[in-house]
């Protein structure tokens, strides 16, 4: 079998040739780590060259972060329009809310008003079927006389 087995990394070999090609594979790391740990050295080049990337790392994080405040204020600026609406729109409805209770209550006083009169005036109809007629009692006056 050649080439056509695929490695995954915690899973044993199926084949021979698989584990051939594993054990290969790690004598290779072994002797690239070793290779590097011989030639750590750090030449000037290397470092110079690690400190601009490192330096353009901050730029571009400084120019995230300012893209960042931009953003944000950008929206608070577009929002803030909006905020004052639904502000407006809140004391309106508050306002509302308060005159419509203001108006049922006054609705309410006004029900037991009309109650009260509906009840006086039903006793005066009574009151009244209880005087005697006073144009039939005096039928040669055209008018009664009170005294």
């Amino acid at each position: 079998m050649t080439g056509g087995a695929t490695v995954i990394a915690g899973e044993a070999p199926e084949t021979d040739d698989e584990e051939e090609q594993s054990s290969g594979g790690l004598q290779e790391n072994r002797s690239l780590k070793e290779h590097c740990s011989q030639n750590s050295e750090w030449k000037p080049n290397d470092i110079l060259r690690r400190w601009w990337s490192v330096h353009i790392d901050e730029k571009l994080e400084q120019r995230w972060r300012a893209l960042g405040a931009d953003v944000t204020l950008f929206a608070v600026r577009q929002s803030a329009a909006r905020r004052k609406q639904l502000e407006l729109l809140k004391n309106a409805t508050t306002n509302t809310q308060h005159i419509v209770h203001e108006v049922s209550f006054n609705v309410g006083r006004a029900i037991e008003n009309l109650t009260r009169l509906e009840a006086n005036v039903s006793l005066l109809l009574v009151g009244a079927k209880l005087v005697p007629d006073l144009l039939v009692a005096a039928p040669d006056c055209d008018m009664p006389h009170t005294d």
